[in-house]
């Protein structure tokens, strides 16, 4: 990549050369996978082909002068051995979410008998846990997924029915666990959730791709520690998870993560709870397990 056309973003939050470069990766891995990629004689590079180059290269152009994630202009995202559906009105899913599915994965080794059980994704946006963890429970048992936002709901529906697991991914529109509620009270197996935990005066100050295009609604946790998602979850899991049940949560670093942790020993309602490193080595994820309690 040229040097002038890195120039060209403004700021200091640019994404990274090893950032672009693997975003040009998928580009051109989403074009080779389009149906009619079979069909073309890669030996004779046509008109079809120079205007299909044209396309993609105007779209490049999109993600460096204004900034879009690529994400958006191409409508995918892959994320684990998927390509999933993304619009503007759900955020992009990180490679760091991807291991709430290992740690999911995790606890079903440990207990079988939590993979029988419905388990639930908070927040879901474009539905990649729901669909994470159906693939990896298989089997008895849904996944409910709920998001505020009934475009996001939509999505999630989309990728749910474009991998198959539209009978084993269930999506609901409301805020937090109350549309599984009185239902799934105590029926669980497990709760995960990527929460919005970026505080509110911090927004303005992510990078242009984050700030300008994807949704507030799924970065705003509030003011001060930003711990105005986690409250109303944390509650919620408590209501709908077995004894034994797993709940992971995703927040925003050591400090939030410590934060989160407190939080939950303070209900009463959990055991082993501890935080676990993202990929880069930062304090990131809280885990726990549902206990007993008198009101059990």
């Amino acid at each position: 990549m040229e040097a002038a056309t890195l120039k060209r973003l403004d700021g200091n939050d640019a994404p990274s050369l090893e950032d672009l470069q693997t975003e040009l990766g998928w580009l051109f891995l989403d074009a080779c996978c389009l149906e009619d990629a079979v069909s073309r004689d890669w030996q004779a590079i046509g008109r079809h082909e120079l205007s299909w180059l044209q396309g993609e290269a105007a779209l490049w152009t999109r993600r460096l002068q204004e900034r879009t994630p690529l994400q958006y202009l191409t409508h995918t995202a892959h994320w684990r051995d998927v390509v999933l559906a993304v619009g503007p009105s759900v955020l992009i899913p990180r490679p760091e979410t991807e291991l709430l599915i290992d740690f999911a994965e995790s606890a079903l080794r440990r207990d079988a008998r939590l993979a029988a059980r419905p388990w639930v994704d908070l927040g879901t946006g474009s539905g990649a846990l729901a669909c994470g963890l159906a693939r990896l429970k298989g089997g008895p048992g849904s996944v409910h997924a709920v998001d505020l936002s009934p475009t996001a709901a939509a999505t999630a529906r989309t990728n749910a029915r474009r991998l198959g697991l539209e009978h084993s991914v269930h999506v609901v529109q409301g805020s937090w666990a109350q549309p599984l509620l009185p239902d799934l009270a105590g029926a669980c197996g497990g709760v995960v959730s990527n929460p919005p935990y970026i505080p509110s005066h911090c927004l303005p100050e992510l990078q242009a791709e984050v700030a300008r295009h994807e949704p507030w609604l799924a970065l705003d946790g509030g003011v001060g520690a930003a711990l105005d998602c986690f409250e109303p979850i944390v509650q919620g899991a408590s209501a709908l998870l077995a004894p034994g049940g797993f709940l992971a949560l995703e927040s925003g670093g050591a400090e939030q993560a410590a934060s989160v942790a407190s939080l939950l020993e303070r209900t009463g309602a959990f055991s082993d709870v501890h935080i676990r490193p993202d990929l880069a080595g930062k304090d990131r994820f809280i885990l726990a397990t549902r206990t007993h309690t008198d009101n059990d």
